[in-house]
């Protein structure tokens, strides 16, 4: 791990969104943050929320969304079937 960044340690109910956030505003701020995330070591200088999308689920954030949207309109389908 590289000691130049200050680890900022995270709620384990925090959602990708707010990580994302939390690295661009300490970006913003010149502030050299990492924060472990879902097993991934996350930087604020390095906050491409593409790249954070695919390192973290495998696939962008457009992709990621439409993803969710797909299956929860499954559920919602099954739900109504029974």
């Amino acid at each position: 791990m590289r000691t130049d960044y200050k680890r900022i340690e995270i709620d384990h109910g925090t959602k990708l969104e707010e990580v994302i956030e939390i690295l661009k505003n300490s970006n913003v701020q010149g502030e050299r943050i990492s924060i472990e995330f879902n097993g991934h070591i996350l930087y604020s200088n390095q906050v491409d929320e593409d790249e954070i999308y695919k390192q973290i689920t495998g696939r962008t954030k457009a992709e990621h969304l439409e993803f969710i949207a797909n299956e929860e309109k499954l559920m919602v389908d099954k739900f109504k079937k029974q």
